[in-house]
């Protein structure tokens, strides 16, 4: 599968979705406009070893 966090030394919880569709654009006195979207939302909680060596606990989110 594919890693959901850039982090490899994580340990905890990653929440993950990768959704698409099509969107509408309207502007007052023109003809809406259909387009394209993509979205990439994440989070995390959990632990990692940081460049310093040591364990940080911590919490982020990916919108």
């Amino acid at each position: 599968g594919v890693e959901p966090s850039t982090i490899t030394n994580f340990n905890g919880f990653v929440g993950w979705a990768a959704v698409g569709g099509m969107g509408t654009h309207t502007v007052i006195g023109e003809a809406p406009q259909h387009l394209p979207f993509e979205a990439d939302v994440r989070f995390m909680r959990g632990e990692f070893v940081g460049a310093d060596g040591r364990n940080h606990h911590g919490a982020f989110s990916f919108i």
